[in-house]
């Protein structure tokens, strides 16, 4: 539907999710807490407008493009630990009303940084994330796309052989066990990690830091 952004604070009041939004060849959306904007993030070519930049921007349009899409409250708690990753601030006060009570005969200390976890990134907002190529579970023989596309030749049996022969060069020179493959080319960045009996792998472009490839693949095992 088309409408300005002022549409959607009036018409969200029982709304949990995102709003995702569309003016032409740009990309975005606004985090909606039951009328509450809770983040804002938009991206046209190579500029990237986060907060109250891309509030001005699209409340600037007369009309834009808006797509609903509804979350359970573990998909939003996902969708605004994956702002915050990616430097898009957030302003929740229902999280910040819990975390007022929970403080009850507390001193008001930080916790140590190594303590503060965050709940993981969801595969619903993948698709909004710059460089993911491709997130998908595989085995030897099948493989289920979870974001992305996967590109030509890269077969499912070829990841599993990969991994166990890295698996088996780790203990052949006694280095313990394998928990990640990573493979960095001038082109991007591949991580697979063995999960049971399938293979969770992640393809990303350049873009994407180590690091934060290497938290979405936890945040994708946890979600699983």
């Amino acid at each position: 539907m088309q409408a300005p952004l002022s549409w959607v604070y009036s018409h969200t009041v029982r709304f949990l999710g995102a709003v995702k939004v569309a003016v032409r060849d740009g990309r975005g959306f606004v985090l909606i807490r039951r009328g509450d904007a809770t983040a804002y993030y938009f991206r046209y070519g190579d500029i990237t407008l986060r907060g109250n930049a891309a509030r001005e921007y699209l409340s600037s349009m007369e009309v834009i493009e808006l797509t609903l899409c509804k979350y359970t409250d573990e998909e939003f708690a996902a969708a605004v630990a994956w702002c915050r990753a990616e430097g898009v601030p957030v302003h929740d006060n229902e999280e910040e009303n819990v975390v007022a009570d929970g403080a009850d005969g507390a001193d008001g200390a930080d916790l140590p940084q190594d303590e503060v976890t965050e709940p993981p990134a969801s595969l619903s907002l993948l698709a909004e994330m710059d460089g993911i190529i491709l997130a998908a579970r595989c085995t030897e023989e099948e493989m289920e796309v979870l974001a992305g596309t996967c590109p030509d030749g890269l077969a499912c049996a070829d990841i599993a052989a990969s991994l166990w022969e890295s698996d088996s060069l780790i203990g052949s020179v006694g280095a313990g066990s394998l928990r990640y493959f990573f493979l960095e080319t001038p082109a991007g960045h591949f991580c697979a990690v063995p999960d049971g009996e399938s293979i969770l792998c992640v393809l990303t472009d350049r873009s994407v830091p180590l690091g934060r490839v290497r938290s979405l693949v936890q945040g994708l095992l946890s979600e699983q």
